[in-house]
């Protein structure tokens, strides 16, 4: 049986996959729990009513995936239930080239391709260099957050790593 809890989460699909019960579907990707956009009168009070529906959750049999809302209008967000379909590519080898490119199993790799798309993305960051290294050989990375799992988005609206580059949504 467990412990009954309840997920708050802006992408209820996420909170299905995941095994939750009880998933109270929530203001925003970066803000699950609120929206800082409106007035801050009004986004503690839905705040509030999250939090109450999130209780009221918490104390409801249910006996599968149950999404609670707060209300229709959802104080500015609109709900999406988003399906995630992870697509892998078998990829044999990378190397560099003049543009960014994947057939028949390479990837290829330009860094001022990469450099001139993600240019006014970074205000903080004056610019980057990119290494590539392959099973077996010695790397060091200095920190985890150096590196990153290639992602694009194969199809529907949006970008990969939503809410980070753009809007969650």
């Amino acid at each position: 049986m467990g412990i009954p809890n309840v997920h708050i989460n802006a992408f209820t699909s996420i909170s299905k996959g995941v095994g939750a019960n009880r998933i109270v579907f929530g203001g925003d990707f970066t803000a699950p729990t609120g929206n800082p956009d409106l007035p801050l009168d009004r986004e503690k009070a839905y705040r509030r009513k999250i939090i109450d529906k999130a209780l009221e959750a918490l104390t409801t049999n249910v006996s599968g995936p149950t999404i609670f809302t707060v209300d229709e209008s959802k104080e500015g967000w609109a709900m999406i239930d988003m399906q995630l379909t992870r697509q892998y590519f078998d990829v044999k080898d990378v190397r560099f080239g003049d543009t960014c490119s994947f057939a028949e199993g390479i990837l290829t790799v330009s860094e001022k391709e990469l450099q001139a798309l993600t240019a006014d993305l970074f205000k903080a960051v004056g610019g980057f260099h990119l290494e590539i290294t392959h099973p077996g050989e010695n790397a060091r990375i200095i920190h985890v957050l150096d590196t990153i799992a290639p992602m694009v988005k194969v199809e529907g609206e949006g970008i990969q790593y939503s809410g980070f580059f753009s809007t969650p949504y």
